[in-house]
């Protein structure tokens, strides 16, 4: 008797490599529950940029949404075909969290450095004062810092160093990525001189 759709799926799910990928999605999704924790435990504490705490959980709720999109599915039930529907629904998502990485890009960047104001404070709910960058044995005072405005200092460095790796990230994929298109094209032409 042949084994039936269900069948399939449930032992794909109960399966080895069931498993490993299950492991696998929980340690990529820490980040983004990260990003949804300090976005949440920090909300109000950036007034130079009071998107940024929005910004930043926001970011984690789309990565997850993004990662459920692309890896449930396969994971639950690889045999099962995705239609045309259904890319079209994740490459929307992708679209939509590229754009609002790029939002965060210039929140992040736009205010640099910002005047920091130090996590206890914003914890403890205190009212001291924000501290200001000291360079070379004198202080630095950002455009933020003639304003009063501040952000927390955990809060900005996550969010800025975050943006910063994606980046450099991208960078890299994209060297990789043409010098293998060169290499294939050399070897192409490579082959095809020898072989005429």
């Amino acid at each position: 008797m042949a084994p039936s759709f269900q069948g399939n799926c449930l032992s794909t799910l109960l399966g080895a490599g069931g498993c490993v990928a299950g492991c696998t999605i929980l340690l990529v999704s820490a980040f983004p529950v990260l990003q949804i924790v300090l976005g949440a435990l920090y909300m109000g504490s950036c007034p130079v940029a009071p998107v940024l705490p929005v910004h930043v959980l926001v970011s984690g709720v789309g990565a997850l949404l993004l990662l459920n999109l692309l890896a449930l599915p396969n994971l639950l039930c690889p045999s099962r075909h995705t239609g045309s529907l259904w890319t079209l629904w994740v490459m929307s998502v992708g679209l939509l969290y590229c754009a609002w990485f790029l939002y965060g890009s210039y929140l992040v960047y736009s205010v640099y450095p910002p005047q920091y104001l130090d996590s206890s404070t914003v914890l403890g709910n205190s009212t001291s004062a924000p501290e200001v960058h000291l360079t070379q044995n004198h202080t630095k005072a950002s455009p933020a810092a003639s304003s009063g405005l501040h952000c927390d200092r955990s809060l900005y460095l996550f969010a800025f160093w975050t943006h910063t790796i994606v980046y450099a990230f991208a960078g890299n994929a994209l060297v990789i990525l043409i010098c293998l298109c060169g290499f294939m094209k050399i070897s192409d032409l490579v082959v095809k001189y020898f072989t005429s």
